[in-house]
Formats: structure tokens, sequence, C-alpha cells
């Protein structure tokens, strides 16, 4: 029997897409912590009594929480983007990984900027962003076919699920 075929296949061919199954739960870890953790903190603030003193933010805020599903969305496209044809499926799902957390990381930013406005302003309209990341996060809910996409956008021939 000859093994050599084997060793010779890439680290993703011989584990079964082990590195695969790998980046879909690491990412959904992250997509599912970056969802829920604002929406968390906001349920808190709201027990939290402080005089409101900064209405101001209130507005800066809802923009930004608007906002936030786009530069999340753009983000993960420049890291796309910037992947080669020649990328192996590896590199492909560590840009993929990057371009989550990327993506959540922007969001989560933003929400919790929405959580102290609405702490200092006692008024929910600050409170956009915190939806907004909730939304975000199952609009890119790591899915094989999501990673698939990714990887193909990326001109890399995805590799066994």
């Amino acid at each position: 029997m000859d093994t050599r075929a084997k060793t010779d296949a890439p680290p993703e061919a011989r584990n079964g897409g082990a590195g695969r199954r790998s980046t879909l739960s690491t990412a959904r870890v992250v997509v599912g912590a970056g969802a829920v953790g604002p929406l968390i903190l906001a349920g808190i603030a709201e027990w939290i009594e402080i005089e409101a003193q900064l209405p101001q933010l209130v507005l800066p805020a809802a923009l930004l929480g608007v906002v936030s599903p786009l530069i999340g969305f753009r983000w993960t496209a420049m890291i796309r983007e910037k992947l080669r044809p020649s990328s192996g499926e590896a590199e492909s799902c560590a840009a993929f990984l990057r371009a989550t957390f990327s993506a959540m990381a922007v969001g989560e930013a933003i929400a919790l900027f929405g959580v102290v406005a609405y702490l200092l302003s006692d008024r929910p309209l600050a409170l956009i962003g915190v939806v907004t990341q909730f939304i975000l996060g199952g609009a890119i809910w790591p899915t094989d076919e999501r990673l698939d996409h990714f990887v193909a956008g990326a001109g890399v021939e995805p590799g066994p699920n």
C-alpha cells in the first residue's frame, strides 16, 4: 500500500475538512458572543440608575448603529478581495475568520457605544446599534455555504466539507 499519496495531499484533504469545521465552529462562537453580548449589556443598562446627562450622544449612536452592518459587510468584502487566487484553502479559511471577527468587532464597538449613550441619555433610540448588531450576527452566521462562497469569491477551489 502506497502511503505517499496521503502525505502528499494538502492538510485539509488529509484530515477530512477538520480545518473547515474548526473555522466554522470558531466563527460561530465569535458571531454568537458578538451578537448576544451587547444585548446582555443593554439589559443590564436598563437596571442602572444614572441621571441622564448627555442626550447629544443619541444621534451619533443611532446613526452609527444604522450604518454598522454596512461597515461590516464592506470590511468582509475588502478582506476577500485581498486574497489571491493562488491562496490555499487554509489561507482562505483564515481570511474568513478575520473577516468575520472584523465585521463583528466593528459592529460590537458601535453597539457598545450605543449602550453607553443610552446610559448617559436614557433614550432608547441610542440602542439601534444593539439591534443591528444582533441582525448582523444572523446575516453573517457562518455556514458551509457561506464559507464556500467566501472561498470561491477569492478564486480558490473549495475543498471537502
